[in-house]
Protein backbone atom coordinates (compact mmCIF):
# COMPACT_ATOMS: atom_id res chain seq x y z
CA UNK A 1 0.00 0.00 0.00
CA UNK A 2 1.13 3.51 -0.90
CA UNK A 3 0.50 6.07 1.21
CA UNK A 4 1.36 10.37 1.29
CA UNK A 5 1.70 12.24 4.77
CA UNK A 6 1.34 16.13 3.73
CA UNK A 7 2.50 18.26 6.51
CA UNK A 8 2.75 22.40 7.05
CA UNK A 9 3.80 24.75 8.78
CA UNK A 10 1.22 27.01 8.51
CA UNK A 11 0.39 27.79 12.07
CA UNK A 12 4.53 28.67 12.83
CA UNK A 13 3.95 31.14 9.79
CA UNK A 14 0.60 32.69 10.67
CA UNK A 15 2.58 32.97 14.48
CA UNK A 16 5.45 34.66 12.55
CA UNK A 17 2.73 36.99 10.83
CA UNK A 18 0.92 38.23 13.97
CA UNK A 19 4.24 38.70 15.98
CA UNK A 20 5.12 41.15 13.55
CA UNK A 21 1.76 42.41 13.28
CA UNK A 22 2.64 43.03 17.50
CA UNK A 23 6.03 44.82 16.42
CA UNK A 24 4.31 47.38 13.75
CA UNK A 25 1.50 48.32 16.30
CA UNK A 26 4.02 48.98 18.98
CA UNK A 27 5.82 50.90 15.93
CA UNK A 28 2.69 52.84 15.05
CA UNK A 29 2.85 56.10 16.97
CA UNK A 30 6.37 56.69 15.57
CA UNK A 31 5.50 55.51 11.78
CA UNK A 32 2.25 58.43 12.39
CA UNK A 33 4.36 60.94 14.12
CA UNK A 34 6.80 60.95 10.66
CA UNK A 35 3.04 61.05 8.51
CA UNK A 36 2.20 64.02 10.83
CA UNK A 37 5.56 65.66 10.65
CA UNK A 38 5.75 65.26 6.39
CA UNK A 39 1.94 66.74 6.82
CA UNK A 40 3.49 69.88 8.17
CA UNK A 41 6.09 70.19 5.75
CA UNK A 42 4.39 69.93 2.62
CA UNK A 43 1.49 71.59 4.03
CA UNK A 44 3.86 74.60 5.13
CA UNK A 45 5.70 74.73 1.60
CA UNK A 46 3.02 75.17 -0.19
CA UNK A 47 1.54 77.80 1.85
CA UNK A 48 4.55 80.21 2.12
CA UNK A 49 6.30 78.91 -0.97
CA UNK A 50 3.56 79.03 -3.80
CA UNK A 51 0.39 80.78 -2.06
CA UNK A 52 -1.86 77.71 -2.76
CA UNK A 53 -4.44 76.30 -0.41
CA UNK A 54 -5.86 72.71 0.03
CA UNK A 55 -8.12 72.74 -3.18
CA UNK A 56 -5.20 74.65 -5.22
CA UNK A 57 -6.90 77.29 -4.99
CA UNK A 58 -4.67 80.45 -4.85
CA UNK A 59 -4.50 82.53 -1.74
CA UNK A 60 -5.68 86.35 -2.94
CA UNK A 61 -7.10 88.73 -1.00
CA UNK A 62 -10.56 89.64 -2.02
CA UNK A 63 -10.41 93.12 -2.05
CA UNK A 64 -10.86 95.31 -4.64
CA UNK A 65 -7.67 97.63 -4.60
CA UNK A 66 -5.20 95.32 -4.14
CA UNK A 67 -1.31 95.58 -4.21
CA UNK A 68 0.31 92.31 -5.47
CA UNK A 69 -1.78 89.62 -3.92
CA UNK A 70 -3.17 91.99 -0.94
CA UNK A 71 -5.08 94.51 -0.47
CA UNK A 72 -3.30 97.62 -0.91
CA UNK A 73 -3.34 98.67 2.93
CA UNK A 74 -2.27 95.34 4.00
CA UNK A 75 0.38 95.09 1.11
CA UNK A 76 2.15 98.48 1.91
CA UNK A 77 2.29 97.21 6.18
CA UNK A 78 3.91 94.00 4.49
CA UNK A 79 6.63 96.21 2.51
CA UNK A 80 6.98 98.18 5.61
CA UNK A 81 8.48 94.95 7.30
CA UNK A 82 10.03 93.62 4.24
CA UNK A 83 7.73 90.26 3.51
CA UNK A 84 6.92 89.56 0.39
CA UNK A 85 3.31 90.88 -1.20
CA UNK A 86 3.33 88.76 -4.64
CA UNK A 87 1.57 85.53 -3.05
CA UNK A 88 -0.45 85.34 0.05
CA UNK A 89 2.04 83.20 2.23
CA UNK A 90 -0.16 83.59 5.99
CA UNK A 91 3.04 84.43 7.39
CA UNK A 92 3.61 87.89 8.57
CA UNK A 93 5.44 87.39 12.15
CA UNK A 94 5.67 83.91 11.64
CA UNK A 95 4.21 82.98 14.96
CA UNK A 96 1.12 80.99 13.07
CA UNK A 97 3.66 78.76 11.32
CA UNK A 98 5.65 78.40 14.31
CA UNK A 99 2.90 77.46 15.68
CA UNK A 100 1.61 74.53 12.96
CA UNK A 101 2.74 71.81 14.61
CA UNK A 102 2.72 68.31 15.13
CA UNK A 103 0.67 66.93 18.49
CA UNK A 104 2.26 64.18 20.85
CA UNK A 105 0.90 60.87 19.90
CA UNK A 106 -2.08 59.55 22.11
CA UNK A 107 -3.54 56.27 23.03
CA UNK A 108 -7.40 55.92 22.30
CA UNK A 109 -8.12 52.61 23.80
CA UNK A 110 -6.71 50.70 20.40
CA UNK A 111 -5.96 53.64 18.67
CA UNK A 112 -3.22 55.96 18.09
CA UNK A 113 -4.06 59.26 16.77
CA UNK A 114 -1.61 61.89 16.06
CA UNK A 115 -2.42 65.34 14.86
CA UNK A 116 -0.83 68.03 12.88
CA UNK A 117 -2.38 71.58 14.33
CA UNK A 118 -1.86 74.48 16.10
CA UNK A 119 -0.20 74.70 19.83
CA UNK A 120 -1.61 77.81 20.40
CA UNK A 121 -5.47 78.54 20.91
CA UNK A 122 -5.32 82.05 19.40
CA UNK A 123 -3.60 80.85 16.67
CA UNK A 124 -6.08 78.08 16.11
CA UNK A 125 -8.90 80.85 15.99
CA UNK A 126 -6.43 83.14 13.44
CA UNK A 127 -6.37 79.93 11.13
CA UNK A 128 -10.06 79.29 11.26
CA UNK A 129 -10.66 82.74 10.24
CA UNK A 130 -7.91 82.57 7.35
CA UNK A 131 -9.69 79.65 6.01
CA UNK A 132 -13.15 81.34 6.50
CA UNK A 133 -11.46 84.17 3.79
CA UNK A 134 -9.40 81.98 1.36
CA UNK A 135 -10.62 78.81 1.97
CA UNK A 136 -9.06 75.66 3.41
CA UNK A 137 -5.29 75.66 3.67
CA UNK A 138 -3.89 73.71 6.53
CA UNK A 139 -5.00 70.23 5.12
CA UNK A 140 -2.77 68.47 2.85
CA UNK A 141 -4.06 68.16 -0.94
CA UNK A 142 -4.66 64.70 -2.92
CA UNK A 143 -0.61 65.10 -4.34
CA UNK A 144 0.32 65.49 -0.37
CA UNK A 145 -1.76 62.76 1.01
CA UNK A 146 0.07 60.12 -1.37
CA UNK A 147 3.13 61.30 -0.66
CA UNK A 148 2.45 61.06 2.92
CA UNK A 149 0.91 57.79 2.65
CA UNK A 150 4.20 56.85 0.75
CA UNK A 151 6.16 57.99 4.08
CA UNK A 152 4.56 55.54 5.93
CA UNK A 153 4.37 52.69 3.14
CA UNK A 154 8.53 53.54 3.07
CA UNK A 155 8.73 53.30 7.27
CA UNK A 156 7.10 50.49 7.14
CA UNK A 157 9.31 48.86 4.11
CA UNK A 158 12.44 49.98 5.94
CA UNK A 159 11.56 48.48 9.26
CA UNK A 160 11.05 44.71 7.57
CA UNK A 161 14.47 45.72 5.60
CA UNK A 162 16.08 46.01 9.09
CA UNK A 163 14.55 42.85 10.44
CA UNK A 164 12.79 44.63 13.16
CA UNK A 165 9.28 43.23 11.81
Amino acid sequence: MYTLHYSSNFESVVQIFLDDLNKLEAELPQILTGAALDHVAVVKQRIQNQGIGSSGQSLTTKAAKRLGAYSKAYSRRRQKYGRQTAKVDLTMSGDLMRSFQVMPAQQLGSSVIVEAGFTDAAKVEIARGLEDYYGKAFYPTIQERRVIVQGVVEAIRQRIRQGRL
